[in-house]
């Protein structure tokens, strides 16, 4: 009985003995493996806070340029540029003025000598005509071209309205919008109408007349 007994407690010992070992080999056994687990917990929370980290300065540049965009694209709205709504200026060359001389029928200064020569004038016989003294400080140039403005603007005026135009063009002429300015190389003026158009006579300042039918 004693012996049965003896043989059970050390029976019961040696399970206690090897299950404390086998405890103690698998904690031996698991412990490398809880140190790998317990380490790489440790890596993937310092990769995570890098990530959180580099995160939130890219959130911070992205919201910084987003402002950027914001302002840039406030500050360069579309706005109507006023020197395109600006009406350019006319040339007032290309418009003439009527009461200016055309200065393709010379400048209208008595001393200009490249102005051509008056029309005829009749001669005392009244067999022909001949031309005027060609004398520089007459001002010819200036009555032949006093007369041709009054010409074509009689001209015009008929054309215009059928009616017969003023016939005095001693101190400038108008007819209807049509003018031109006087001139003081002029002492007497008269358009008279004629077959096929009109006729001006006219007299310098000197007392020479000229006359200058409708071309």
């Amino acid at each position: 009985m004693g012996i049965a007994n003896l043989s059970l407690a050390y029976t019961d010992g040696m399970k206690m003995i090897l299950a404390v070992f086998v405890a103690l080999m698998f904690v031996a056994c698991s412990s490398p493996e809880t140190e790998n687990l317990k380490k790489e917990n440790s890596d993937l929370k310092t990769q995570l806070q890098t990530i959180t980290r580099e995160r939130d300065a890219l959130k911070v540049q992205l919201d910084g340029i987003k402002a950027v965009l914001e302002n840039a694209t406030g500050s360069t709205a579309i706005t109507p540029d006023p020197s395109a709504t600006t009406p350019i200026a006319s040339d007032s060359s290309s418009t003439p003025d009527p009461s200016t001389p055309d200065s393709s029928m010379g400048s209208g200064n008595p001393s200009d000598s490249n102005a051509p020569a008056p029309s005829n004038t009749p001669s005392s016989d009244g067999t022909g005509v001949t031309p005027p003294q060609a004398n520089p400080n007459t001002g010819v140039s200036a009555v032949e071209t006093y007369a041709k403005e009054v010409l074509e603007t009689a001209q015009k005026f008929n054309s215009e309205t059928q009616q017969t135009p003023p016939t005095d063009c001693s101190s400038g002429y108008t007819a209807g919008t049509h003018a031109v300015s006087s001139s003081d190389a002029v002492q007497s003026c008269r358009v008279d109408r004629v077959d096929g158009g009109f006729r001006v006579t006219l007299k310098d300042a000197n007392g020479a007349i000229t006359t200058l039918p409708t071309p």
